[in-house]
């Protein structure tokens, strides 16, 4: 304890001899009273069981200091450990250092420190670790570090050290890591380096060395682990025997000059991990025996000239992380294995001369690939369908892949893909017209930044549908694209699209859904639209298209959808857009539109009334008088069966079952009144005849109940009984002799211009109408599945109608 104190102590004292200004962190605002402090402590000590007062280690590291490093660090004569590594000291490293015969280890990494490494290192002969990396040291390696006979582990990468290796370092028989890496070193490797026993790693890639490796690299240092001379200026023949090197993990010769080719005594580093030879000028093929390597993570021989085929085998490699092979003379088949390497994350082969005769279909959406498309899929001659959709590729689309004849389906879509600068206006979509027998393109939410070319036209024979939203395309929508006989569907929204539609759209023939929102497109809207017999969904809204509706939208018959809200429209609404009978939806809100509505617009209001409008309402009503029943009979309260359609038998005939069937009964009503689509919503007739069922049996109509519940075990609801007695209530969705409607009131009919203010209610008065001239179903079916009109933020009367909140 004693011992652990007195270091405390010292520790602190020793920390005064760090020049002042060093005390520039976050929390040291008053440094006189801590040094004060600090030596009127030390003045109180009156004994020291040694006699002395010393300190053996300064460890001021990961603090974010600044300033210099004083020195009068020479004057800790007993320090044996400087960690001051990870903060920001600057200025230069004093050679009073050298004053510190018992150092061993210095750590000054990542810190501003300049100027070169004090020769005066050599005095400290016990010294065992010198880590200087990071710095911004200059000059070069001092020769006299051969004097260090303990030393271990040299550090001196990322700096700007110049000059040669000194060959004396060989001197350094305790030496274990030789870390050089990113200076800009040059000259010779000195070979006696290899002659040392005890080397495990070599580092000195990003420099200007030349010369060769060992044959028998291994031979006089077998405990070498790890050998890194990337980016460097090495030429020769590649090492051909490792069998002494049995502890390699890592061996990096890429970006060098090396020739010849890999021989097979790379199958000898059994506990190889990486591998990586990339960028040389070698020959010959990838040996079998490189598939022996079963610890092999990493695999890189990119652009270094080898050809023949992957050894089969070497799929078998279970461990492998990252294979890169692009850009050689490779050919051959694409094995299936290579999926069945479950530890694959990184996989590059492009520009190469593969082939897979046999591959057909290629689904690889929905994972985290990036990189680019391999170019060499084109060599994929039979593939149909190929999905690269949500992933993070990135680069140009390969215009190869207009090779593919028989490609049927392409999915790109959501991924990080550009094309070439200088190429947008000729882009890949020239290309890929040649696919002949593509159906499917989905390029959407990808930055490509191009624009559709005239030769659009080309896919005349196929294409069906074409999906290219989100995706930075610029300038006009082409003529050519009126071409595209067999297209279903075009989405071309949220891009910089300009110019006006042009007339050649109205040769769609099969098209069915158009999505051109969000663009600059202005203009009017050609009457050629109108030819697109089987559109049933426009969409044109937030564009700048002005002009009028063209009166014979009327003819698309099959529209449901039609949105050109946020243009420059004027004019008049047409009215063949109320004989839409299949319209759905219809926005046309933010235009300039006047008042127009049909003579026959009562009928319209009266077919919304009594199709979708009440029985909305009699939901709510039914829901309404569900909760008040089980408040006011808290003993029915029971589970909801799992089926409503499957409810509680009253056999017995008791009340509370009778009560449970009734409640059940009337939460079903409700819930067959709140259908999402009107068309499946119950009638009114329906409704009444519901209500009136649930009536009779609230009444203490037990027979009817119990007759009810064992037909089959139908609730009253499933299949109600009929009522033999004949009611005065009139069929109102069906014609009669007479007919009488005295008022409809419009709350939802409202002007911009003051949308508080109801329209004043109209009264229609109809009596004893001849049968012939009544609005009988098929009239009143105009626009029968409308399930919401909004025409607001414009100067016209508007009829706003939308399901009631559930």
């Amino acid at each position: 304890m004693m011992l652990i104190k007195r270091r405390s102590i010292l520790l602190l004292l020793a920390f005064l001899l760090v020049k002042p200004c060093i005390l520039h962190s976050s929390h040291s605002s008053n440094n006189f009273t801590d040094q004060s402090a600090l030596i009127a402590f030390k003045s109180e000590i009156s004994f020291h069981p040694n006699d002395t007062v010393f300190s053996t280690a300064l460890n001021l590291s990961y603090v974010g200091l600044h300033g210099t490093i004083s020195p009068h660090i020479g004057n800790l004569s007993f320090l044996v450990s400087l960690d001051l590594q990870n903060n920001s000291f600057s200025g230069f490293l004093p050679h009073e250092i050298g004053n510190l015969p018992r150092l061993k280890k210095v750590r000054l990494s990542n810190n501003q420190l300049e100027g070169s490494i004090p020769p005066t290192l050599h005095n400290c002969q016990k010294l065992e670790l010198l880590y200087l990396s990071g710095n911004n040291l200059n000059g070069s390696i001092p020769k006299d570090l051969r004097l260090l006979p303990r030393l271990r582990n040299i550090g001196l990468d990322q700096n700007r050290l110049m000059g040669t290796i000194p060959s004396s370092l060989s001197n350094l028989s305790s030496l274990v890591s030789l870390t050089l890496n990113f200076n800009s070193l040059t000259g010779a490797f000195p070979l006696v380096i290899f002659n040392l026993s005890s080397l495990k790693s070599i580092a000195i890639t990003e420099n200007n060395l030349s010369g060769t490796l060992p044959v028998d690299l291994c031979s006089h240092c077998p405990n070498l682990q790890g050998l890194y001379i990337s980016d460097n200026k090495f030429s020769g023949k590649l090492p051909s025997q490792f069998n002494n090197c049995r502890e390699l993990l890592d061996l990096s010769l890429s970006y060098n000059m090396f020739d010849g080719s890999i021989s097979k005594g790379f199958g000898g580093l059994k506990k190889l991990e990486s591998l990586y030879l990339g960028n040389n000028n070698l020959i010959g093929n990838i040996p079998p025996i490189i598939s022996n390597l079963s610890m092999l993570q990493s695999f890189f021989t990119q652009a270094s000239h080898i050809k023949g085929n992957i050894p089969s085998d070497f799929w078998r490699l279970q461990n492998l992380n990252e294979l890169v092979v692009e850009d050689n003379n490779l050919t051959g088949t694409i094995s299936q294995n290579v999926f069945n390497i479950t530890s694959l994350q990184l996989l590059s082969m492009e520009g190469n001369s593969f082939s897979c005769p046999y591959l057909l279909n290629l689904y690889l959406g929905n994972n985290k690939i990036s990189g680019r498309i391999p170019s060499y899929l084109s060599n994929c001659s039979d593939l149909r369908e190929v999905d690269f959709s949500v992933n993070l590729l990135s680069g140009p689309i390969p215009r190869s892949l207009g090779n593919l004849k028989y490609l049927k389906f392409l999915f790109l879509d959501e991924n990080q893909l550009t094309e070439e600068p200088g190429h947008q206006e000729n882009s890949f979509l020239t290309s890929l017209t040649s696919c002949t027998s593509l159906k499917m393109l989905s390029i959407s939410l990808n930055p490509l930044n191009i624009t559709i070319p005239e030769t659009i036209g080309n896919f005349s024979g196929s294409l069906k549908s074409f999906y290219a939203r989100q995706s930075q395309i610029r300038r006009q929508i082409p003529m050519g694209i009126g071409s595209l006989k067999n297209l279903t569907l075009l989405d071309l929204s949220y891009n910089k699209l300009s110019g006006n539609l042009p007339s050649t759209l109205g040769g769609l023939e099969e098209l069915q859904r158009l999505y051109l929102g969000d663009n600059n497109i202005g203009g009017n809207i050609p009457e050629e639209l109108c030819q697109l017999i089987k559109l049933g969904e426009l969409f044109l809204s937030n564009n700048k298209i002005s002009g009028s509706i063209p009166n014979c939208i009327g003819n698309l018959n099959l529209l449901q959808k039609l949105n050109l809200s946020y243009n420059k429209l004027t004019s008049s609404i047409p009215l063949s857009v109320w004989n839409l009978e299949n319209l759905l939806f219809l926005d046309l809100s933010s235009n300039s539109l006047g008042k127009s509505f049909p003579s026959s617009k009562e009928a319209r209001v009266k077919q919304l009334l009594l199709r979708y409008i009440i029985p909305s309402i009699a939901s709510f009503i039914i829901f309404a008088i569900l909760v008040i029943m089980l408040r006011r009979h808290p003993q029915y309260n029971m589970q909801i069966p799992s089926s409503l359609f499957t409810l509680p038998t009253i056999e017995d005939g008791r009340d509370v079952t009778i009560m449970q069937t009734i409640l059940l009964s009337i939460l079903e009503l409700g819930l067959r009144c709140s259908k999402e689509l009107p068309d499946e919503r119950l009638d009114i007739k329906d409704v009444v005849a519901k209500v009136n069922n649930i009536k009779l049996a609230l009444l203490g109509n037990r027979n009817k109940v119990n007759e009810t519940a064992n037909n089959n075990h139908q609730d009253l609801i499933t299949r109600p009984k009929e009522n033999k007695t004949k009611t005065t209530r009139p069929d109102p969705m069906k014609c009669s002799t007479s007919f009488s409607l005295q008022a409809i009131r419009w709350p939802w009919l409202y002007t911009n211009d003051n949308k508080d203010k109801t329209i004043e209610s109209r009264n229609i008065l109809t009596t004893n109408i001849p049968r012939s001239k009544l609005p009988c179903i098929n009239e009143l079916s105009v626009c029968k599945s409308l399930g919401g009109l909004q025409l607001y933020k414009s100067s016209i009367s508007s009829i706003r109608y939308s399901r009631p909140r559930r």
